[in-house]
């Protein structure tokens, strides 16, 4: 988002939601395991007044606390937007400005627990961040990306913070990717989505970078969002074999969901989601 077109009523926004919290805890603090979710620049869209008001300010919206309501396997979760969507180059918000602070903020509230990590696009780049900083058990990273020249390139005009940022150190994950983290960094991404190409072919350098390839060209989740709940679910030796099971190929995102969902789960969350399209059609195609 280049922060010098938007219109002032949205930048005024911005600037007062910059200064609350932008994270939320949610469940109890009994167990050994904490969720980390990080909003992607999707959290509002389009950049308009209107739409921020709605989203952040009525609703007070975090990207994955739905999904997150589905997953049993965790009893806290940490969920963490970017309201500038500038990949949190600017931190979270007035107190917790950079990205280094963020990673502080994590590893307080999260105590030495065993830590996943999660995000989409830029919400992956962070998570990838603070997963291999903060030794996270795993990483789930859809389409995030791991280098931003590329993501500048495409637009020099646009992103102003992340124009003003690109010395940082963190626009080159290169130094932790090329570390010695025992993190489980796994990475979904469609292989026809253009926009990630560059991030594709910047992984494939690194063997920490434990790939699985769509035949999507979906930047985001390459394959139904009914089968999230179900991998987020899986301990590291189930991911660590589904990655054997997929490497080296290109993945069919249907098969993919399958395999996640196993047979009896597949085709009850598949019959709804088609239900669910069929009807959205019907309605689209009446006008209701």
């Amino acid at each position: 988002m280049n922060l010098s077109q938007i219109d002032q009523e949205l930048a005024n926004l911005i600037d007062l939601a910059y200064l609350g919290d932008n994270w939320t805890i949610r469940g109890p603090n009994m167990h050994n395991e904490v969720y980390v979710f990080s909003s992607s620049n999707g959290l509002y869209f389009p950049n308009s007044a209107a739409q921020f008001n709605d989203s952040i300010i009525a609703k007070d919206k975090y990207e994955w606390l739905n999904i997150s309501r589905n997953i049993s396997a965790f009893n806290k979760a940490l969920f963490l937007r970017d309201v500038h969507k500038q990949w949190y180059l600017k931190g979270i918000s007035s107190h917790v400005n950079s990205i280094e602070k963020i990673i502080e903020l994590v590893k307080t509230e999260t105590n030495g627990k065993k830590l996943i990590t999660v995000g989409t696009s830029s919400g992956g780049f962070l998570s990838t961040i603070l997963g291999l900083n903060l030794d996270a058990d795993m990483v789930f990273s859809f389409s995030g990306q791991l280098q931003l020249g590329a993501t500048a390139a495409t637009d020099p005009n646009n992103n102003s913070v992340l124009q003003a940022n690109l010395d940082s150190k963190y626009c080159d994950l290169s130094f932790l990717l090329s570390g010695d983290s025992d993190t489980c960094l796994f990475y979904f991404v469609g292989v026809h989505s253009e926009t990630d190409w560059p991030d594709i072919a910047f992984a494939k350098r690194y063997p920490k970078v434990m790939m699985f390839l769509f035949d999507s060209d979906i930047h985001g989740v390459p394959f139904p969002a009914f089968a999230l709940k179900y991998l987020l679910k899986k301990g590291k030796h189930e991911v660590l074999a589904l990655h054997q099971y997929f490497d080296g190929s290109v993945i069919n995102p249907i098969f993919f969901s399958l395999k996640v969902c196993g047979l009896i789960a597949f085709f009850r969350e598949y019959t709804t989601h088609i239900l669910a399209k069929t009807k959205n059609k019907i309605r689209n195609f009446f006008n209701v």
